[in-house]
């Protein structure tokens, strides 16, 4: 009875051991889907990040060629024709500003904007 008490208690830990072995794969598998997704989240947002950066120059270059096509043009025109808000062409002439490309003259009501370079 010893010995079949001895092969019992073999057997019970090689099971333990198996149970670690299989439970440690899980956890690493665990980590390496965890680290998957994390990559693919950078990933998504990188793209997203591209994608704004994108259509912000899109929106600069219609801006651009609005006041090229009308200097006198308001803010609330160019929201209307290209559909963002004001705060939206605000941001984007300031930073046409920043760029050098656009600067505007004259009073609120009478003044108009230059595009200094293209």
């Amino acid at each position: 009875t010893t010995r079949k008490t001895e092969d019992t208690t073999r057997k019970e830990e090689d099971t333990t051991r198996k149970t670690e072995d299989t439970t440690r794969k899980a956890e690493d598998t665990t980590r390496k889907t965890e680290d998957t997704t994390r990559k693919e989240e950078d990933t998504t947002r990188k793209e997203e990040d591209t994608t704004r950066k994108t259509e912000d120059v899109s929106i600069q270059k219609t801006i651009i060629e609005l006041i090229l096509i009308n200097p006198q043009i308001t803010k609330k025109e160019i929201a209307r024709i290209i559909k963002i808000s004001e705060n939206g062409v605000k941001y984007h002439i300031k930073v046409l500003s920043k760029k050098g490309i656009v600067e505007r003259k004259g009073s609120t009501k009478k003044g108009y904007y230059i595009i200094k370079k293209n």
